[in-house]
């Protein structure tokens, strides 16, 4: 039984003789919150034996459905897939009880639930959709402040004309520096995550002052490509300054508008915990963004090893410690 396929009258028959038991976060709570019965009851129970979802000799739910229908109806944790392209954006749906997993697609006339998966399972499963980097060679690994992608956005636009430009020159198109740091956020996919490198501005409390001295800008502005280069985000190369190799590659993948984002909801009894991670594929390799409890947007390649860790992070088991 690799998928079960059931209509709401069928699970409502479950329901009404079988125990079977909703909670609230189940995407079929609706057939308890109405108290809903078969209309043919005689009918649907003859449906559920033909699927072998009704032992006839006990009249109870088999084994074998229902690990793959508690899971949607008793959830104790919820995981969306989404993945998006230039051409469409698909979400899949994943529900947990005890840390087994179902897919579930609500078609209308039939509710789909897939085969059970444990942790490792779901893993190996998602992961191959995925295409971590296979070659050797040292993975690309850095961590930038907001206004680090400040810098970044402005000075690699031109690099979509000529991709071995310098950057140097473009120092006098960077916007001039406030008073205060800005507040940059980054938020799930290409486009939210790194502005041209897709990040967005959040308002500021107050209006804040801009420094008019220029020579003041510009130093300012120098400690930041400093600091880059201190990150080998850019390098030096015959007395110019031009984007490492690794990070131009990261920064073309984003131009393909392709994203991966793994969302994980755990019910807890007063509130949810939620996790969640973007990956960006590339030609051959695989980028995940994140931002850590500093502030600081993390961009790392990913290998094979480096994939399962990060999923098994994001939907794996929650550590409550």
């Amino acid at each position: 039984m690799s998928q079960l396929a059931l209509t709401e009258d069928e699970l409502a028959m479950l329901r009404f003789t079988c125990d079977l038991f909703f909670v609230e976060e189940s995407p079929l709570f609706f057939l308890e919150a109405e108290k809903r019965a078969p209309y043919n009851y005689e009918a649907t129970y003859n449906q559920l034996k033909s699927k072998d979802v009704v032992d006839p000799s006990t009249f109870q739910v088999t084994d074998a459905a229902l690990n793959r229908i508690a899971p949607v109806t008793e959830c104790d944790a919820r995981v969306i897939h989404s993945h998006l392209t230039k051409m469409s954006k698909d979400a899949t749906d994943y529900y947990l009880l005890d840390e087994i997993i179902v897919k579930y697609k609500d078609q209308q006339t039939n509710h789909l639930m897939g085969a059970d998966m444990d942790i490792e399972q779901f893993i190996q499963f998602l992961g191959r959709r995925l295409t971590p980097r296979s070659s050797g060679g040292d993975l690309l690994l850095v961590d930038l402040s907001p206004i680090e992608v400040v810098a970044l956005a402005t000075l690699l636009n031109p690099l979509r004309d000529n991709p071995d430009a310098s950057v140097e020159q473009n120092i006098h198109k960077l916007p001039p520096l406030t008073q205060d740091n800005p507040s940059l956020l980054p938020t799930s996919g290409p486009k939210n995550t790194l502005n041209a490198l897709g990040v967005r501005t959040l308002p500021r409390q107050k209006p804040s002052q801009k420094i008019e001295d220029s020579q003041t800008n510009k130093k300012s502005w120098k400690k930041v490509f400093e600091s880059l280069l201190a990150k080998s985000v850019l390098k030096r190369w015959n007395n110019e300054i031009k984007v490492s190799l690794a990070f131009k590659e990261f920064f073309f993948s984003l131009d393909n508008n392709e994203y991966h984002s793994f969302v994980r909801y755990d019910f807890g009894d007063d509130e949810w915990f939620i996790r969640e991670s973007t990956l960006i594929p590339a030609n051959g390799s695989l980028y995940w963004i994140g931002m850590d409890k500093k502030g600081l947007v993390t961009i790392k390649e990913l290998d094979g090893a480096h994939l399962k860790k990060t999923l098994l992070e994001t939907v794996g088991p929650l550590n409550k410690n």
